[in-house]
């Protein structure tokens, strides 16, 4: 672990199953690294887990939290809050990749 602080992005559980969804996530985070602006944060990464979880790793910006919808924030955007990895993430690098990775054989 070199301790950069980084975001995950997880795709949410109700539609990992729908291939046009999972196509839709990992395509716009390719998309905001090809884009490249200062103004969007980098994706540094992006894999599933080993229990199907779809997700995306992406430089931390510190900040407030956005409102989600209807005004709500995201519970694990409080401020001060660190969320530890799934245990399917910890250790992972240098792992196999999938096919959906871009560096997937």
């Amino acid at each position: 672990m070199i301790g950069s602080r980084v975001a995950i992005k997880f795709l949410p559980s109700a539609v990992r199953h729908d291939r046009k969804i999972v196509d839709r996530f990992f395509n716009e985070a390719r998309a905001v690294n090809v884009i490249g602006h200062d103004n969007i944060l980098k994706i540094l990464d992006l894999d599933v887990t080993e229990d199907n979880r779809h997700y995306f790793v992406m430089e931390f910006l510190n900040g407030k939290p956005l409102p989600g919808p209807g005004g709500s924030r995201h519970p694990g955007a409080a401020a001060g809050r660190r969320a530890d990895p799934p245990a399917s993430l910890r250790g992972a690098a240098g792992g196999p990749r999938p096919r959906n990775h871009p560096t997937g054989t």
